[in-house]
């Protein structure tokens, strides 16, 4: 904009006018900014059109210019609020929303104008505007007289304003009630995550009240605005219900009237596009009633019952603590186990680290973008016809050259276990997001415009199958039933006192790591060599893969992995096919080729945390012991097999967690469906599984009046027991940490305080659970438990340490790096780790299963001790010091070979075999967790209140880092286990997204933990004088096993809930599936409210899941 011309003159000459021009994504008006500030050409600042700036107080309206963005706003808010003017609560509900709109970074510019004129449905900011009767400024460029519109009368419907292609939005005015009048105006959200995350309903309440002199002074309505965000194609006023409640007592009878009015007017229906529709007719009524007794709170009315007082109050969250207990270092280690400081957090925390991405591009490097099939199950017309027809993308300026199955030289077949799976489609795509092929241009812009100008032609083909469901409807699955039995289950159960049967269902989960998948591939006209460097936690399948498909031997193919930007097994195995189809281009153009994966695509191609379900049967005494349990497992493995045998099978050996079933037996199969494959995920079956056995647990304490902790105690295995694959349990340490973590938590005098917290408030519930766990460290396949390392000093004593571990941010180079510094006798300064690579340790096993910290510490420590013992015979005076940098250079000059290569292979191992009974763990990292949460039962939001871990990681190589990952790996458990929910289109429940499609495909839609989310309180312990043998300097692998334990706030939410559907006289078990998200939490949590959104299963309502 010219810094001279008036806005909204230059605005219309544009045609900067009408609705949002930008992302048409959030709708929070971060795209908008541009007609509310401009850039000096002179000064290069930013200058700010004042017409739109307006913030301004009058005595009787607030004016807010369209360009003042949220963050000003608020701070503005804040300022008027303090100054306790009798405004009805308009600044405080302003606020309310404000305070959980978008992020911070958003905020800050965000314009309100932008985010009115979105007109979206979901708006969090607009029903509080209307609600406060809201008067919206527009300005024309031939008139000089504004024209004013309410902005009840501005949303039209879905992205529809009533304005003229020629108007500005200039000013919002909102007008303040009388300060002698009863107004009252207050805010409601319900989002799937507190903060930055759209509502799932939003509203906006506004009510004068006038005190009759009959009646005994009781309160009347005068007048009434309910607004609603989420229930409508745009922004919607109940106006019926408003009208009709004119003249009524304000009292829970006429609220009652008015949630029933209200839902009339806005109705639902099962396909209702947003899906949820009886959570959010539930939510209507909740905020209504919350409403109603917020109001009465601020009148003083005793109508209301002093337990129901919490419900119009919304939670004030203080700032998180922690507390963090760690043993002494052992005295004999001057290196290990100390909190070193983890090697990269400088460079990662002031964005200097060097991902595959930063890499620098050699000259000439072109850029390819994948073309994905866009339908699921579906046959490929003519496919060698139809995919080298691509006259629209080859006209893209910069095309060089469009790759499919035709160009493989070598097998386009790859997988993991098995070969199942295509790099490019030749026939037909198995589900939506499958390579086809890849266009190669010379920048990246020019090659994702090309890819989405491949123009595919399909024939789709019935059945489609998505769940798991699905398959067991159409006997789909992968290989054949897994087993693993102990004792006579079948006679146990004919035997058993009790039996009791159930159902469960566990979500997926996203990876979300914050680096997406990358690559640049660097092909050699010099002996066939290819260089890679790429994101994975495996490097040398990579290698092997990339070897298979372009028909040459590994040792043509290096593969190099400085550091990936978090993995948690999303890299282990789904990242390396788009890079095996990326170096089939490099290779056929002989030019370098680098690929990077936006978000979306990432998200939507490289596979999650399987789905599960699980049918149980288990037989108990009348005192609760456990006398056989029968489980029918399946999992939803998607298109391909990739790792989800290996997973099914880890979730049978973690079945029975740390209790003894004496007679079990677990059924699984493998479901493959029509959706991306999924892959390995933190934790590797085990959190299916624990969630499964814990399920079990609250299941026979609730049918037997008993607490869960009585069943887990009674039942827990004793030191020396065999697990129910036949291995004896040695250094059983978790009845010491049960025992322990008991008394340090204060467990037993929290359960009697929240019993009275529970008896005294009605809508709001806590619950207290404690959930030990074991996790069996190893690869169930004996091969993989090996490691090597490469370890070189040079004349200045410097160390390059090179091993087979990825580091990922779990800080393995930290760990090695002080383990070689132990053995070396040197400072951990000198010793230095460039990258992983395929040409410096061969063979490599995956960065994964907990494990890497052991077998590669072990291989660096084997070289290390070699160049110690030659360095040894320097100085044979062990009386005389001698300095590092001394004794290396003396080694020099005598010709001691100053490079070692150390080698590990975990000893004792064995194969996993089903058909024997036999597994075997190389030891159990062990823990417990007591966590508290408060649940409001009105909209399914909760709070973690206070989290104790107590971790037995036998002697920690880095008790810093391991706090971390316990920490993280906690909280990633939350997500999975309260939060996350992949959403996908099928045939049934989700009619309204595309069948095989993902929704949630980004941070828009699929929600992780946030800040808010973390504990208030969180204690973590590493237990003391605990020894491990089987590990380096007696450690234990941490990286998995905090994450079930996460499992702890799940069974809390369910016991809040329990309290709340025994209040309201169902005292039965309820089944609670995964993830317990607001929606779950709040349906579960049955009442009048519930009842009026779904009658007649209302009690036994389950919300829809993609499972």
């Amino acid at each position: 904009m010219e810094s001279a011309t008036y806005p909204t003159q230059k605005v219309i000459e544009l045609n900067l006018t009408g609705s949002k021009l930008g992302c048409g994504e959030g709708g929070c008006g971060a795209c908008t900014v541009l007609i509310s500030r401009c850039i000096d050409r002179n000064s290069g600042e930013i200058e700010h059109r004042t017409e739109l700036q307006e913030l301004n107080r009058t005595a009787d309206s607030l004016i807010i210019g369209a360009g003042v963005t949220f963050t000003h706003l608020r701070a503005k808010l804040i300022e008027w609020n303090k100054e306790k003017n009798n405004d009805g609560g308009t600044c405080q509900a302003l606020l309310d929303q404000l305070n959980h709109l978008a992020s911070t970074q958003i905020r800050n510019v965000a314009s309100i104008g932008g985010n009115i004129v979105a007109a979206l449905p979901i708006s969090d900011f607009n029903p509080v505007l209307q609600a406060a009767g809201a008067i919206l400024e527009l300005h024309r460029a031939e008139s000089t007289t504004p024209r004013f519109i309410s902005l009840c009368d501005f949303f039209l419907g879905h992205h529809r304003v009533s304005m003229a292609d020629d108007e500005v939005l200039v000013a919002v005015h909102i007008p303040l009630p009388d300060p002698s009048s009863k107004c009252f105006l207050r805010a409601f959200k319900q989002a799937r995550r507190r903060d930055d995350s759209k509502g799932i309903v939003s509203a906006g309440f506004r009510v004068q009240l006038e005190q009759s002199d009959a009646n005994n002074g009781q309160w009347h309505i005068v007048s009434a605005c309910f607004s609603f965000g989420g229930m409508a194609s745009s922004t919607i006023m109940t106006t019926n219900t408003q009208q009709a409640l004119v003249g009524l007592p304000w009292t829970r009878t006429t609220i009652v009237k008015a949630c029933e009015m209200a839902l009339n007017e806005m109705p639902l229906y099962e396909q209702s596009p947003g899906g949820q529709p009886e959570y959010r007719r539930t939510l209507v009524q909740s905020f209504l009633y919350k409403f109603y007794v917020n109001v009465c709170t601020e009148l003083r009315q005793s109508s209301v019952d002093s337990t129901h007082l919490s419900a119009g109050h919304p939670y004030q969250r203080p700032v998180s603590h922690g507390q963090q207990a760690i043993p002494e270092r052992p005295p004999s280690q001057k290196v290990v186990g100390s909190s070193l400081s983890h090697r990269s957090a400088y460079l990662q925390t002031t964005g200097q680290a060097t991902y595959t991405d930063d890499i620098p591009s050699l000259i000439n490097t072109l850029h390819g973008a994948l073309v994905l099939s866009s339908e699921a199950n579906a046959l490929i017309k003519d496919i060698d016809d139809s995919i080298t027809d691509i006259r629209a993308a080859s006209q893209v300026p910069g095309f060089v050259s469009f790759i499919s199955h035709n160009d493989v030289p070598g097998s386009n077949y790859v997988g993991c276990e098995v070969y199942d799976e295509e790099i490019f489609v030749s026939s037909i795509a198995p589900c939506i997001g499958v390579i086809i092929g890849v266009v190669v241009c010379e920048t990246e812009q020019s090659a994702q415009m090309a890819a989405s100008l491949v123009r595919i032609e399909y024939e789709l083909l019935t059945p489609t199958i998505f769940t798991i469901e699905d398959a067991i409807a159409h006997d789909s699955y992968f290989d054949e039933e897994q087993c693993l039995r102990e004792g006579d289950v079948d006679k146990n159960l004919i035997e058993a006192e009790h039996i009791l049967e159930g159902t469960l269902m566990i979500g997926g989960q996203e990876h979300f790591y914050l680096e997406t998948n990358s690559c640049m591939v660097i092909p050699s006209h010099d002996d066939n060599e290819v260089i890679v460097y790429l994101s994975t936690q495996d490097p040398s399948k990579a290698q092997q893969l990339i070897a298979l498909a372009l028909g040459r031997d590994s040792s043509h193919i290096s593969c190099h992995v400085k550091r990936i930007g978090g993995g948690f097994g999303g890299k282990e195995s789904r990242g390396i096919l788009p890079c095996i189809a990326i170096s089939i281009a490099a290779v056929k153009i002989g030019r370098a080729i680098r690929l990077n994966i936006e978000r979306q695509t990432d998200i939507c191609i490289t596979g999650h945390r399987n789905p599960f379900k699980a049918n149980y049967k288990v037989g108990f005494t009348g005192k609760g012991y456990f006398t056989a349990l029968d489980v029918q497992m399946w999992s939803n493995a998607g298109c391909s097999l990739d790792l989800s045998l290996n997973i099914m099978q880890k979730a049978m050996l973690h079945m029975c967690n740390c209790y003894r079933f004496h007679n079990i037996r677990i059924r699984a199969r493998v479901c493959k469906t029509h959706l991306p494959s999924n892959t390995a995920f933190r934790g590797f079956g085990g959190p299916q599984a624990i969630l499964i056995s814990e399920t079990i647990v609250e299941h026979v304490a609730t049918y037997l009046r008993l607490d869960p902790f009585t069943i887990r105690n009674l039942n827990l295995y004793k030191d020396g027991d065999l697990t129910h694959y036949g291995q004896p349990l040695e250094h059983w340490n978790i009845p010491r940490i049960l025992n322990q973590l008991i008394q340090s938590s204060d467990f037993l005098q929290r359960q009697k305080n929240i019993e009275e917290f529970n008896r005294t408030n009605t809508y709001r519930k806590r619950g207290l659970t404690i959930v030990p766990n074991k996790f069996g460290i190893g690869f169930p396949m004996k091969y993989l438990n090996q490691a090597g390392a490469l370890v070189h000093i040079y004349k200045d004593s410097s160390v390059l340490l090179t091993h087979g571990g990825v580091e990922m941010g779990q800080g393995i180079d930290t760990k090695m790096i002080s383990i070689a510094a132990e053995v070396l006798g040197c400072n951990v300064d000198r010793v230095r780790i460039s990258e992983t690579s395929t040409d410096k340790v061969h063979n490599t096993s995956p960065t994964s299963g907990s494990v890497s910290s052991d077998i590669n510490g072990m291989a660096v420590r084997h070289a290390c001790e070699q160049l110690r013992q030659r360095l040894d015979t320097i100085s044979v005076d062990k009386s005389v010091i001698i300095s590092w940098e001394n004794l290396v250079r003396q080694a020099y000059f005598a010709r001691i070979d100053l490079c070692a290569h150390g080698f590990y292979a975990t000893p004792d191992m064995i194969d996993l075999d089903f058909t024997q009974n036999r597994a075997k763990a190389n030891y159990f990292t062990q823990g417990a967790a007591v966590t508290e949460v408060e649940l409001d039962a009105l909209t399914g939001d909760w709070h973690l209140l206070r989290v104790d871990i107590l971790m037995d990681v036998g002697r920690s190589l880095n008790p810093q880092i391991d706090i971390g990952q316990i920490e993280g790996g906690f909280m990633q458990g939350v997500g999975l286990y309260t939060m996350e929910e992949l959403i996908w289109g099928d045939n049934k429940q989700f009619k309204w997204i595309k069948a095989g499609q993902l929704l949630t495909q980004g941070p828009d839609t699929y929600k992780i933990p946030s800040f808010s989310d973390v504990p208030l309180d969180m204690r973590i312990s590493l237990l003391s004088d605990s020894l491990n043998p089987r590990a380096i300097y007696s450690s234990k692998g941490i990286g998995e096993p905090p994450l079930l334990l996460a499992a702890s706030a799940f069974f809390a939410l369910k016991q809040a809930c329990m309290a709340y559907r025994e209040q309201q006289g169902f005292s039965d078990y309820f089944t609670l599936h995964s993830p317990a998200t607001v929606e779950r939490l709040r349906m579960a949590c049955a009442d009048e409210f519930t009842q009026r959104a779904c009658p007649n299963k209302h009690q036994i309502f389950q919300p829809r899941g993609c499972y």
